[in-house]
């Protein structure tokens, strides 16, 4: 297993800034996913990781190494592209053992390292096919043996899913975990997917141009976001935003919006003080605001008009107008609700999301 460390990495194209001061350090045996949006630096983080690309400022490092010289060869590492990259006019057998072949590795030792990727990634029995044969599942798998024969110290994923199906990717996903959980090598997998992060992912590196704005654990990411564009950029659905203002009165905090108010807890209360009457954005996740038919007793909760139900993976959600902004909310089993009906949305104040406008930073 192998340790990779990014000490203030930058990379420049030209005048063009592709990234900015990464500094990562990734475990032995990690499973890490470089998440964001196109343009945002991640491709160009992996490919430095690779050596196909050299580091403007910064260093790389590989089991304590300094790897800014080598090239890809030297680092032992492997990559897995989007589109496959295989030859279509050789065997999968050829394509797997190619790199093998290059370094000259025994026709025997070849043969044995072949046989057991194969049999690792259930493909023994396509060795004699040629790519155009094949599946859109079946050449990841044989793109996956190419890298994984060569026993490289870290794999690197450059978004391998993204050619794939919808129901593919996601049993796609589970098999590319579980070959993780029984290789344990160290891994980079780069995606925009957020659905694909949160369900591979040990840790997660969030990325916006050109700069690391997070890291953590899925459940991290999700629960705790540091800023206004991870927290939109990570959920389904989206989190609601609002523009409000907190103050105070008769000792207690509130937030309010143009569609309602909301009295804070204490815990929540105590360090937002210093915020009072300031610009600030209130985010509060679809699942923490429930649709009721009935106004709750002893809880503020806005009243709206649904204009649209939309069913998620069986769970359903509201879009609730509330006259000046509109809410996703989630749909209990029991309220039986339908567009155009009036309905009331309560808020777990407990578990709201404060940023500041005007810098992004979460407050709460």
């Amino acid at each position: 297993m192998t340790e990779v460390f990014l000490e203030g990495v930058t990379k420049y194209f030209g005048k063009v800034r592709a990234v900015e001061d990464v500094t990562l350090r990734i475990g032995h045996g990690e499973f890490i996913v470089l998440l964001g949006p196109s343009g945002c630096g991640k491709t160009t983080t992996l490919r430095l990781i690779a050596g196909l690309e050299k580091p403007t400022r910064g260093n790389i490092y590989i089991d304590g190494h300094v790897v800014n010289d080598l090239g890809p060869r030297e680092r032992n590492v492997a990559m897995v592209f989007q589109d496959f990259a295989l030859y279509p006019h050789m065997r999968v057998f050829d394509n797997i053992a190619l790199c093998l072949k290059v370094r000259k590795v025994p026709k025997d030792e070849i043969r044995r390292r072949v046989r057991e990727v194969t049999e690792l990634l259930e493909i023994s029995d396509l060795l004699d096919r040629k790519p155009t044969e094949l599946s859109g599942g079946q050449k990841q798998r044989v793109a996956l043996a190419r890298a994984i024969v060569r026993n490289p110290s870290v794999y690197l994923m450059d978004e391998p899913l993204s050619n794939l199906d919808a129901l593919l990717r996601v049993k796609m996903r589970v098999e590319l975990r579980r070959l993780h959980e029984r290789l344990r090598a160290t891994t980079v997998y780069v995606t925009h997917d957020q659905a694909e992060a949160m369900v591979m992912a040990d840790r997660i590196a969030v990325m916006n141009n050109g700069r690391i704005v997070q890291v953590g654990t899925p459940n991290e990411i999700y629960e705790n976001p540091l800023n206004l564009f991870v927290a939109e950029f990570v959920g389904t659905p989206p989190m609601n935003f609002m523009s409000c203002k907190a103050g105070v009165s008769g000792g207690e905090v509130f937030v309010e919006t143009e569609a309602f108010r909301l009295t804070l807890p204490r815990e929540l209360a105590d360090p937002l003080k210093g915020e009072l009457g300031g610009d600030l954005v209130l985010g509060v996740r679809p699942e923490d605001a429930i649709v009721t038919k009935e106004a709750p007793k002893g809880v503020e909760a806005p009243k709206g008009r649904v204009v649209l139900i939309q069913r998620l993976s069986g769970t359903l959600y509201a879009a609730v107008d509330l006259g000046v902004s509109t809410i996703t909310a989630f749909v209990p089993s029991t309220a039986r609700v339908g567009r155009g009906d009036e309905v009331y949305v309560r808020i777990n104040t407990a578990k709201i999301h404060l940023f500041d406008r005007g810098s992004g930073k979460a407050l709460l």
